[in-house]
This record gives structure tokens, sequence and C-alpha cells, in this order.
């Protein structure tokens, strides 16, 4: 394949990736807008938010078969549609089901996003070009987004709700036609004995060791920044919305820093094991810090940039699952590596919408639920207490790497 359709599939790819990333804290931008519309308590909006990662993982193995068996190129294009679909409820529905059923086809769409990055990653380029270019797809994905977080607040209240949501949709058709007319197709590459092999990869113990140890530690990302930051931020600050998305943009900024940087010191010192436990502690330390009472501003800045950083220990965790497994079962157990960590997103959100439900009061100025200081330890207690668990069980667990 001529190198020029190579890297243009992989760009594609890539942004995919960051539309899911945008699409995918849509409520973050707009949550009394969708409150109202669809009359959901703060326990239905956070179950709400976290059932996109049900659809996300549900679909992961599937997507990941289905890639092999047709490839790339139709994959993408139906899923990106899907994605369109699954975003479409918020503009043409006032059905609280229905807006549900749209989250969830919204996560399995998405799911194909980094699915199709792996998988292009390893038709199209050569196996050590691998790490490299997840974290150049990483970091293009969410400095797409961070560049695109607070721009996207502000066109939702230039433009209106619905105009801006009708040119999200018109994005996603263009990447999917993008995806059918650009993105060349590859032979089939059925594994042997699929079935078999999710048995062995069932039966790994250092891949579940890894798993646990990932989605502990995946609230940074999946349940804070596009949760119950924004909240945070407005409830002990006094920040408007506008202002706490761009702050809430800082952890995808140290993200995608994090995204090149974590590998690269990986590779340099040979400390793969401790830097992956580290993001754990860090993590919750960060989160902690939050609370420390007059906090000064540029320390908050200071705290979700390495909030950020740490929380890219998921390309750590995502090239650990390949090598905790043998060569064969590397592509499989990467989708099935991001589709457990990513579940517990699921989980995050439930557990800490179910904790502050009834909690907050609405303030009109800012159009959001504004919590009390001790409301707000209560209730993200669970995410610090995982990452130091994440910490300790890294700390004492062995698990073995093939290369």
């Amino acid at each position: 394949m001529p190198s020029s359709q190579r890297y243009i599939a992989f760009i594609i790819a890539t942004l995919f990736y960051a539309f899911v990333l945008l699409t995918r804290n849509l409520p973050v931008i707009v949550p009394d807008i969708l409150c109202q519309k669809f009359h959901m308590s703060e326990a239905i909006f956070g179950q709400y938010r976290g059932l996109y990662y049900l659809g996300y993982c549900a679909a992961h193995l599937p997507i990941a078969y289905a890639l092999d068996r047709f490839g790339p190129r139709l994959v993408m294009t139906l899923s990106l549609l899907l994605c369109a679909i699954g975003l479409s409820p918020m503009l043409w529905s006032e059905s609280t089901s229905v807006l549900i059923a749209g989250r969830i086809l919204l996560g399995v769409g998405s799911s194909t996003g980094i699915l199709s990055v792996f998988k292009i990653n390893r038709s199209f380029f050569e196996p050590k070009q691998f790490a490299i270019l997840l974290g150049i797809a990483g970091t293009s994905g969410y400095i797409a987004s961070f560049a695109g977080l607070g721009p996207l607040q502000s066109l939702f209240s230039t433009m209106g709700y619905h105009t801006t949501l009708i040119g999200i949709l018109i994005v996603g058709i263009i990447l999917a036609a993008s995806s059918f007319l650009f993105v060349r197709s590859v032979q089939s590459e059925i594994p042997q004995g699929f079935i078999h092999s999710l048995k062995q990869l069932a039966t790994n113990k250092s891949f579940w060791i890894v798993a646990l140890i990932g989605g502990l530690m995946i609230w940074g990302t999946e349940g804070f920044a596009d949760g119950w930051s924004a909240p945070l931020l407005t409830s002990l600050f006094k920040w408007d919305l506008p202002k706490a998305v761009y702050v809430t943009s800082l952890i995808v900024a140290g993200f995608a820093a994090g995204s090149i940087a974590l590998p690269l010191i990986a590779k340099q010192f040979d400390n793969t094991k401790q830097l992956f436990g580290l993001a754990g502690i860090i993590s919750s330390a960060c989160l902690a810090g939050l609370f420390i009472p007059g906090i000064h501003p540029y320390l908050v800045f200071g705290l979700y940039l390495v909030l950020g950083i740490a929380a890219a220990y998921q390309v750590i965790c995502i090239d650990l699952s390949g090598r905790v497994v043998s060569p064969t079962l590397s592509t499989l157990a990467s989708a099935a590596m991001n589709m457990l960590i990513m579940s517990f997103g699921y989980l995050f959100h439930t557990i800490s919408a179910v904790i502050m439900n009834g909690k907050g009061v609405m303030d009109t100025t800012c159009g959001m639920l504004i919590y009390s200081h001790t409301d707000l330890i209560i209730g993200l207690t669970p995410f610090i207490v995982c990452g130091l668990i994440a910490y300790i069980i890294n700390a004492y667990a062995t698990y073995d790497q093939t290369s």
C-alpha cells in the first residue's frame, strides 16, 4: 500500500477518535439544557452519562472482530453514521428513554474510534511503529478535544443548542464519507480459533491484574473530567460554566502530553510497572489537593495538568496488555483491555451520581447544580480510594511480560 494512503487512513482514524472525545463530553457542556428538556434528576443524569460506557465497552470485542473480518473502511463508515444516529435524540426527541438509547448507540459507534487506530496501526504499519503511532493518535485526539471543548461551549452559547448540534452531526457525516472514500480495504485477518483465543485470554492471570489496576484508575478521565470536574469548579470556586469547561480541558492537555511522555519515560528507564502504579497515587493526590481550603487558582491549574498526565497511564496499560499475552493474542488483548478499563467508567459515574443525588442546588446564574464542600468530598472519595487501591495492588502483584 502506498505510504500516502496509509497515513491518510491514520489521519482519518485519529480524527474519528477526536470526534469521539468531543461528543462523549457533550453532557458536561449542556447539563442544564438536557436536564430541563428531558426532566432528569441528578441520579438519572449521572446514569445517562455513564450508559455511554456500557455501549462503548459491550461493542469492543464484536467491533474488533468486525475490523478483522471486514476491514476498517466499512466498519468506520457505519460506526460514524451510528454516532450521528445516537446524537440525534438530543435534537429531535423529548423522550428520556430515546435519549438514553441514543447515548448507548453513541457509545457503540464511538468504540470504533480507538479500535480503528489499533487496527490501522497494526495492519498498515510496521509493528515497531505501533506504540509511537498510538501515542501520536492519543495526543492528537486529545489536543483536538482540548482545542474544541471551550469553543464548543461558546458555540452553544452564541449559535444555540440546535444549530450547534446540527453542525456536529454534519461533521460526523463528513467523516463517515471520508472513511468510505479514502480508507482502503485490507485483506481479511480473522484470527484462527477466535473462541479458543478468548479462552486463552480469559485464563491469563496477568492480563486480569493489569485490567483491574487500569480500571481502578480510569476515573481521572471517565468519571471526573467528563462528569464532576465542572460541578466541582463552579461549586468550590464560584467559576462560571465556560471557565470551568476551559479549566477541565487542562486534564485533556495533560493527557495529550502524557500520551507521548509516559511511554518514552517507561522505555528510557525500563520502569513500566512502577510508572503504571504511580499513576494511581498521583491521581488521588491531585484530586484530594483540590479540597485544600483557600487553594490558589494557579495550583488548581497545575493539579489538573498533572492529573491529565497521570491519566495517560492508559497508553501504558494498553501496551502492557499486549506484553502479558502471546504475540498472537496482542490485538485481541488490546481491544479487551480497553473494553474492561472503560467499563469502570460506568461504575464511577453511577456510584458518584447515587451518592450525590438530591444534594445539589441549581444556580441559575451558571446553569449548574452547586454542591457543598463536604458533599463533594463524600461523593468523590471513592475516586481517591480506588486510585490508592490500584497503587497498592500494583506494588504487590506480579504479572509476567512476554516482551
